[in-house]
């Protein structure tokens, strides 16, 4: 896998996918709005999903101790694929846009109760957060807990 860097303001930031990677990996998605976000906002965005990817624990090690990100790393002998890297940042980065920019972890929550224990969500809002939902669905088996099944014969 080769680093990926994103510039803005004359500082690097790593990233999982560029905005190059990104574009052609939805140029085959029927009605996706990628094409209609900025350049510098795709950048950003590509950034942010990189730093979410990275909030959460793998399976493995890294490759080099000094790398800058999680990936790439060595799981059960194998190296996860720079493709599977790069959908599951390119989907992020999309997600995060379409849900107005923001962290979604607590922006359907409509009110909260103490007493009782009470929450109550906003109408037609979503109960699980859709940025863990796309690194489950793009990299669950090389998640912490996750499980990664071997058959030897």
């Amino acid at each position: 896998m080769t680093d990926k860097i994103i510039k803005i303001n004359n500082k690097d930031y790593y990233t999982y996918a560029t905005v190059e990677d990104a574009d052609d990996y939805f140029a085959a998605s029927y009605g996706s709005e990628w094409e209609t976000i900025s350049e510098n906002q795709k950048q950003k965005l590509l950034i942010t999903a990189t730093r979410v990817i990275d909030r959460k624990d793998y399976q493995g090690e890294r490759l080099d101790k000094n790398q800058p990100l999680k990936f790439p790393r060595i799981i059960e002998g194998e190296q996860p694929s720079e493709e599977i890297l790069i959908a599951a940042c390119s989907e992020l980065a999309a997600n995060i846009y379409s849900d107005g920019g923001t962290d979604n972890s607590m922006s359907n929550i409509k009110s909260v109760s103490l007493g009782d224990s009470s929450i109550s969500f906003v109408e037609n809002g979503k109960t699980e957060c859709e940025d863990d939902l796309i690194i489950e669905k793009f990299l669950s088996e090389y998640l912490m807990g996750g499980v990664r099944v071997i058959l030897w014969h």
